[in-house]
């Protein structure tokens, strides 16, 4: 999350850097003073090592060592004039509250060298990597001995995962200004009962009860392997005047993930009340589990759960729906087509919010080779070819017709998302493209990358530039109340006129599958003038979603760039798979980024149209990285198999 830094910000900054870097001593000049440490500001989530963890890795171990112990490569081979910090020390955190800590990190200690983080991280991750500091300095055995003490001296008041009472041991602000010492005096003196405790508990002991207690809050990567966590399931039918259809069993799957990866799944079948119990779950740090529940047919699916509030038991209600084939309850609340170009092709993405009002899921009608129905059916441009999908469940799902694709998944109420992308070769400077939508459409956007044409498009009317903010701008064009399979046409002059490679269009009978099936998840396809780290880390539906995003809320893009735009990821090549710790930290980023967006359209900063369609985005991105991790885990389970 970088932010705009203030000159002396800067300053100090490079200094730093500079000397880390091993520039020349003569630039070794004295620092200037150094503001006061600035107040910690709270966590959106409760610290996790675990996330922690990953940050230190990427940013501190040229200092302060992998193990953290002081020994990075900078440290031995003596660049630094001041050795860095050893985490690996208990009296490290004895003498140093996490507030301390927190302030350290944030501030920086320009007198030592160590450069300023809080312009580069979020607070919620200068207190991971607080909560990591913590771990790497307090022995595992430690907290393992003093939970022993605590379950027998202080969860009859304090429950057992310290949130009852009138004392609030998960709560960080209680005890955050307290060193290690600090928290132990309070836990031997801190109250009549405690005090009558101390004749029985050996000085010891009651080290181990405050490192256990200071655990509940920073949640470090500690005991984690436990599994006591429970899910009760209680699916409900939210068709006005319909019940649970038991005539056959109603499976339900627990999907766990840890860092966004598959690792295991469980099926159980619903009782008569249609309630299902998960038990002896993992609550590590990292794991969160997700819920699909096949029900006449159709599979739903609930938001990923996770234990990171401390609780061990979740209840989560999953709705179900019963069918229909009346096309009439499909409509379009947003259509937005995106073109640019290439030395060859017109390169098109189309992304449609796809609104189902009702309380009843559209199967379609018509069979498809005997197999399941078609639901959705969207044009094509005459001689397009290179089709590719943004939800990889459309690569199995949709054949190619005369027209364009239709495809078989149900449409439950509620919003969902298609996006599709493909090119289109031309060999003069004019062209014209004929689109419509397939249903009726509230509003319809069209965006062409400005690179000096001219364009015109029938029934949408011109509005102003639109800029994504890196120096590409697009025309835009929009209307709205759009009626479905009312053709528009996008006319096209002064092209860019590098002859074109001719291409093979698709051809009806070949399926859509076949045509998408080389679509890496993490393909650069469009649009060249636009962010193309952000494409190549988050995949096709990812980056155009983004895109959109950055375009079309431009009140918001202030507030959410960052975190709509996933940081420290690695570079990835088409084809190549995103590693565990990189999903991890998109999915973060987003979880991040829609609880925000969540404060603002509670105060009243978000207007609601807004609010829906950019958390529907982000929710797409969630289900995106979810089902690629689903997906390595059926190959990996298969692989396994394969003798």
């Amino acid at each position: 999350m970088i932010k705009r830094l203030l000159p002396q910000q800067r300053f100090a900054m490079l200094l730093a850097l500079a000397i880390l870097l091993g520039a020349p001593a003569a630039i070794q000049a004295a620092p200037p003073p150094q503001s006061p440490a600035p107040a910690s500001v709270a966590p959106d989530l409760p610290p996790q090592a675990a996330r922690g963890r990953a940050i230190y890795q990427q940013n501190c171990t040229r200092c302060h060592g992998d193990a953290g112990d002081g020994k990075g490569p900078l440290a031995t081979s003596g660049q630094l004039q001041f050795p860095p910090g050893n985490f690996t020390d208990a009296k490290f955190t004895q003498s140093r509250s996490p507030d301390q800590l927190w302030q350290t990190i944030s501030a920086g200690r320009i007198e030592r060298l160590m450069p300023p983080w809080q312009n580069t991280l979020s607070a919620q991750e200068m207190w991971d990597v607080t909560s990591y500091i913590w771990y790497l300095s307090t022995p595992a055995q430690l907290v393992a001995s003093g939970k022993q003490v605590y379950g027998a001296q202080c969860a009859a008041c304090h429950g057992p995962q310290g949130n009852s009472g009138n004392v609030k041991l998960q709560d960080l602000a209680r005890y955050k200004g307290q060193t290690q010492q600090q928290l132990e005096a309070t836990v031997t003196n801190g109250h009549k009962q405690v005090t009558e405790y101390k004749a029985n508990l050996s000085v010891p002991d009651l080290q181990a009860a405050a490192a256990y207690i200071r655990s509940l809050s920073l949640r470090p990567d500690l005991s984690t392997s436990a599994k006591d966590g429970s899910i009760n399931v209680q699916l409900v039918n939210e068709t006005p005047g319909s019940s649970l259809d038991q005539s056959s069993p109603i499976s339900v799957t627990l999907v766990a993930l840890q860092d966004s990866q598959q690792v295991d799944e469980i099926s159980r079948k619903a009782d008569a009340e249609g309630a299902v119990h998960f038990t002896s779950l993992s609550r590590a740090a990292g794991r969160a589990y997700g819920l699909q529940v096949s029900y006449k047919g159709v599979e739903y699916f609930s938001e990923l759960l996770d234990f990171s509030k401390g609780d061990a038991t979740l209840a989560q209600q999953v709705k179900v729906y019963d069918t229909t084939d009346d096309a009439a309850v499909i409509r379009i609340s947003r259509a937005h087509l995106i073109l640019d170009f290439d030395a060859t092709n017109l390169r098109v993405g189309e992304l449609y919010f796809i609104d189902n009002p009702g309380n009843w899921t559209y199967i379609g009608k018509v069979p498809v080779g005997g197999g399941p129905r078609s639901t959705l059916q969207f044009s094509l441009p005459a001689g397009t070819n290179n089709l590719k999908f943004g939800d990889p469940r459309m690569e199995s799902s949709t054949s190619l017709t005369d027209t364009g694709f239709r495809d078989t998944l149900p449409v439950p109420p509620g919003s969902r998302q298609v996006l599709f992308t493909y090119q289109l070769p031309y060999q003069s400077p004019t062209m014209s493209i004929t689109r419509m939508v397939p249903y009726p459409t509230d509003i319809v956007n069209v965006l062409v990358a400005d690179v000096g044409e001219k364009v015109s498009v029938s029934g949408l009317a011109p509005q102003d530039k639109l800029a994504n903010g890196s120096g590409s701008s697009f025309l835009a064009f929009r209307t709205q109340n759009f009626p479905a399979a009312q053709p528009f046409q996008i006319n096209l002059t002064n092209l860019p006129k590098t002859p074109p490679v001719a291409a093979a269009p698709a051809t009806a009978g070949t399926t859509a599958a076949t045509t998408a099936a080389a679509l890496p998840t993490s393909a650069t396809v469009l649009p060249a003038g636009l962010d193309q780290g952000l494409i190549r880390n988050s995949g096709l539906a990812l980056g155009l979603v983004g895109i959109l995003l950055a375009l079309f809320y431009p009140t918001l893009r202030g507030r959410f760039r960052l975190n709509l735009q996933p940081k420290a990821l690695p570079q990835t090549t088409p084809g190549a798979k995103l590693t565990p710790g990189g999903l991890q930290a998109q999915r973060q980023e987003l979880l991040w980024a829609v609880a925000r967006l969540d404060e603002d359209f509670a105060v009243g900063k978000v207007p609601n149209e807004e609010y829906q369609h950019l958390r529907a985005a982000l929710k797409l991105r969630l289900v995106n990285l979810a089902y690629r991790s689903r997906v390595e885990y059926s190959r990996q389970r298969e692989r396994k198999h394969v003798v």
